[in-house]
């Protein structure tokens, strides 16, 4: 079930009974407070969408293309975004305890603020850009600097 609020109102204006949205191209969309939960979004482009606030708990965002999304105070709790191009995304501030985030695109992404508790980062990979949270060690967590790795790759 996707529900989607009007702005100013906190109305329901748009309820859509689907099974999947996977493939779905949804790039640019104004989805803030948009209700996802579960939603199946496999490979998904949602490039430069506007999803503050909106829930996408347990959500399946794998391979997803969210670059440039706003996803600020957007909560992914339990949310599947192995290998998902989260670059330059805003995820300030956002929910994503015991999110997989296994292989994924962080180059330049703000994570300020964000809850990363359990969020599973084995493989993500970011960049000197990417904005984290205060105290947060990404290479602790198994996430790995590109910088670095091209470094390691010139020395080898």
């Amino acid at each position: 079930m996707v529900r989607i609020k009007d702005r100013l109102t906190d109305e329901i204006i748009l309820q859509l009974a689907l099974e999947t949205l996977a493939g779905a191209q949804l790039a640019g969309m104004d989805l803030w407070r948009a209700d996802l939960r579960e939603a199946i979004l496999l490979a998904g482009n949602l490039e430069c969408a506007w999803l503050p606030e909106a829930d996408l708990r347990r959500a399946d965002l794998r391979g997803a293309d969210l670059s440039g999304a706003c996803l600020k105070d957007a909560d992914l709790s339990g949310a599947d975004l192995e290998d998902a191009d989260l670059g330059g995304a805003v995820l300030h501030r956002a929910r994503l305890r015991e999110a997989v985030l296994r292989g994924a695109l962080l180059r330049g992404a703000n994570l300020v603020g964000a809850d990363l508790t359990g969020a599973d980062l084995d493989g993500a990979l970011y960049d000197r850009a990417t904005r984290w949270p205060a105290g947060f060690h990404p290479i602790d967590s198994g996430a790995r600097c590109l910088e670095a790795s091209r470094a390691v790759a010139r020395l080898g």
